[in-house]
């Protein structure tokens, strides 16, 4: 079995090399990786500097303009241009730090799943413990009961709660899933209509209205502290609110225009105006 890794990064190479780090060291794993970066213009020498400590990994250049969804996408198609075989595609943010055995336990739920229909698999990531990784099924049942989730598996867009057995999803945050090559022949790679935001729910809408069934995973897969908007952090000041919000990180208007109509239900207006709100008060 052969898995595209893909990952984006800008300006933490420290932190995209902990992960890539953590990646490369998966234990009890019985297929092959292969890591595709893009560097998104990044000023610190990310791409030279992950190309030095790690030869394997496939680093492409952005121009600085693609940020979380522009360089996912292009990291996949780079994947796709390379004329192999992938199974399937990983998507890994790279400030995931994965468990040993978190691919093992991914991959067991692929292989369980995909028998029946075309499954996409989704990782769960808490919130960072002091604590040494933990590695044995016990172990992990354990850091459930007293981990508090960040990202994963989505129902009715809530994170839903981290636990022993598999559980059916209608979407998911985009920073560790697991997408077979038949979801790809379905749905294709992720939509050229969005900068950042949306583009990893809006593939599971569209995965889920072609049949595709959406898994999280049981278990917990890492940790992945959460990042809560900026342009609604009460901690800062008016106008790094507004420059936040306005900004391709933010919301742009013609963005969620597209994903309202793509979602189908919701006044696009009225969750405009919302959002616009909370950057007054958060």
């Amino acid at each position: 079995m052969k898995i595209a890794v893909l990952l984006t990064c800008y300006n933490r190479v420290e932190v995209t090399s902990h992960c890539i780090k953590r990646l490369l060291e998966q234990e009890e794993l019985d297929c092959e990786l292969k890591v595709f970066l893009v560097d998104d213009g990044s000023d610190d020498n990310s791409g030279e500097i992950i190309r030095e400590r790690y030869p394997e990994v496939i680093v492409v250049e952005g121009d600085g303009n693609l940020y979380w969804n522009g360089g996912m996408r292009l990291a996949w198609e780079s994947a796709l241009a390379l004329g192999e075989d992938f199974d399937a595609f990983l998507w890994l943010n790279d400030d995931v730090e994965l468990f040993p055995t978190s691919l093992k336990h991914l991959l067991d739920c692929y292989k369980k799943f995909n028998k029946l229909m075309p499954t996409i698999v989704v990782g769960s990531l808490c919130e960072p413990l002091e604590m040494n990784l933990p590695r044995t099924d016990s172990e992990l049942e354990e850091l459930c009961e007293r981990c508090t989730p960040t990202y994963g598996g989505k129902c009715y867009s809530k994170v839903v709660p981290v636990g022993k057995l598999p559980l059916s999803v209608n979407d998911f945050n985009g920073n560790l899933v697991l997408v077979p090559d038949v979801v790809t022949d379905l749905v294709g790679v992720l939509s050229k209509e969005y900068t950042h935001s949306f583009g990893d729910i809006d593939y599971g809408i569209r995965a889920r209205r072609r049949g595709v069934l959406l898994i999280r995973a049981p278990l917990i897969h890492g940790f992945c502290k959460s990042h809560p908007q900026p342009w609604a952090d009460k901690e800062k000041r008016l106008s790094f609110r507004l420059a936040q919000f306005f900004s391709p990180k933010g919301l742009r208007f013609k963005e969620l225009k597209h994903f309202m109509k793509v979602r189908g239900v919701g006044n696009l207006y009225i969750s405009y105006l919302k959002a616009l709100l909370r950057v007054f008060h958060p």
